[in-house]
């Protein structure tokens, strides 16, 4: 048969678009019930695997984290201000893998990192930190650890970062005293009378400025290392859950509706070219080829058919198959 084309093209389609789109609706319209099957069973599949999965717990635990200064807007400042520093602290080998050596975590340091969540808590310096694991206990220890392993490098890096101001301000505070006492001598023994009033005003800045560092190191010598502390401790989780439902449905579904439109194209494929998504040719089954419409429509070509068409048909010659109605009754 040849398919009749549409009287009617949308404007600005490109040639057989339309014909191509209404082939795969075709297509689809034949196989729907392959189709719906199939999403049905991905649905199925999808809700199996969901339900295979071990059940999670998750405990949490809530720690602020002090930002220590040595000296309110000072030069001697400690630099560790921020969460993120604090997160990245978090997220290193020697938190994780001193808080997993001490439970013996499954998977190590890299299985903790997975398993562990921090959540900052907006407009403030506390860190929301939650494990999920297998079993309650093991999430209540796990966060635990964390919390101890966290602090401890915090306070150890407050300590070392300390230790290291006290030097640089004890070194500071040895060149001025130098400095002084070079001026103090050089005015003793009156030498250069001409740079007096030099030496008056470095005096005062040297001055001012060993006032300063004798500041910084009495509270140095005074700061105790704060990294911060537990203000909401890990409760033992009593209800699990069992994650990533979207995720699984989603997979499934899309394998078994990929599965089951490549079966109906192989089977279409096999059939003929007729029965193919997207088929153009002459042979092709679509929208105008279904119905006696399209049958009624073949040209004076067709030895077994003739045109119902009264623009071409002939009043007087009647249709192949009608009866004379001169002949004999």
């Amino acid at each position: 048969m040849t398919p009749v084309p549409d009287p009617h093209p949308p404007a600005g389609a490109p040639p057989g678009a339309e014909r191509t789109l209404a082939s795969y609706a075709l297509f689809v319209r034949r196989h729907r019930r392959l189709l719906v099957a199939a999403a049905l069973v991905g649905v199925v599949l999808g809700l199996l695997v969901q339900l295979s999965k071990p059940e999670r717990f998750t405990s949490s635990a809530d720690v602020v984290l002090v930002s220590t200064t040595t000296r309110g807007g000072g030069s001697g400042e400690y630099r560790d201000t921020t969460i993120d520093s604090a997160l990245q602290q978090l997220r290193s080998q020697e938190v994780l893998g001193r808080a997993a050596a001490r439970m013996d975590y499954p998977g190590g340091s890299a299985g903790l990192g997975r398993d562990l969540i921090a959540r900052p808590v907006p407009n403030s310096r506390i860190v929301r930190l939650s494990v999920s694991a297998l079993a309650p206990a093991t999430a209540v220890e796990a966060v635990t650890n964390v919390v101890d392993s966290l602090l401890e490098v915090r306070r150890s890096a407050i300590e070392a970062e300390t230790q290291r101001r006290k030097q640089s301000v004890g070194g500071q505070l040895a060149a001025v005293n130098r400095e002084l006492d070079r001026l103090n001598l050089v005015v003793v023994q009156g030498e250069d009378p001409a740079g007096s009033n030099d030496r008056t005003v470095g005096g005062r800045f040297l001055i001012e400025q060993r006032g300063y560092l004798r500041g910084e190191q009495a509270a140095l010598a005074t700061l105790r290392p704060d990294p911060g502390y537990v203000a909401q401790p890990p409760t033992v989780p009593t209800d699990g859950a069992r994650t990533g439902l979207a995720v699984t449905m989603a997979s499934t579904l899309t394998v078994a509706v990929v599965a089951a439109v490549t079966l109906a194209a192989a089977r279409s494929w096999l059939r003929g070219p007729a029965e193919r998504p997207g088929s153009t040719g002459p042979d092709a089954v679509g929208p105008a080829d279904v119905g006696p419409a399209a049958v009624g429509l073949q040209g004076p070509g067709n030895p077994d058919q003739g045109s119902t068409d009264p623009r071409t048909h002939d009043p007087g010659t009647p249709h192949p198959g009608t009866p004379d109605p001169g002949g004999p009754r």
